[in-house]
């Protein structure tokens, strides 16, 4: 389970290594921090739904940082400015049409006070996503710590990263 900081889609190497060290950059300064997961919820909305997902909430503003952090490095490593904002979440599921909305709409609303509990977050890592007919499959390439200068496991491998995104895991 991993909350997405920005989807990157299929990068070389060299813009995974940058926009994990401009991330890195601005995880130095900001310590671990305290997230919480509640409330049940669809994108793009229980009318259509296509994920369900779970919300999560964070103490400051450490998130918000590295999420602007990750996205301004994504610009400069030339990848386009992403259209929607950011809402963190922790992805449940994806629904395949048809889905009956009715159903959807009132499992969200009897369920938007659902509370997981809190962690800790420690570190922002680089995944990389497969997708296979029984679901998607991440892999940890690289991750920084927060609060810390040194460069966790930083191999990112030796071909291209394909479909990756920069977030955080516990």
């Amino acid at each position: 389970m991993h909350l997405t900081l920005r989807f990157l889609g299929d990068i070389e190497e060299s813009v995974g290594h940058a926009i994990l060290n401009a991330a890195a950059e601005v995880a130095e300064t900001i310590p671990p921090f305290r997230v919480s997961a509640r409330g049940l919820g669809c994108f793009p909305g229980p009318h259509k739904p296509s994920v369900v997902w779970l919300g999560v909430h964070a103490e400051g503003d450490g998130l918000f940082r590295l999420q602007k952090a990750v996205e301004s490095a994504a610009r400069t490593a030339g990848l386009e400015r992403e259209r929607r904002s950011f809402k963190p979440h922790l992805t449940l599921g994806r629904i395949k049409p048809p889905a009956s909305t009715l159903s959807w709409t009132d499992l969200a609303a009897a369920h938007a006070s659902f509370d997981v509990g809190a962690w800790m977050v420690r570190d922002v890592a680089l995944f990389a996503s497969e997708l296979h007919p029984a679901g998607a499959r991440y892999t940890r390439l690289a991750a920084v710590s927060l609060g810390n200068t040194s460069l966790g496991n930083t191999g990112l491998g030796k071909t291209s990263l394909g479909n990756d995104s920069l977030g955080t895991a516990e």
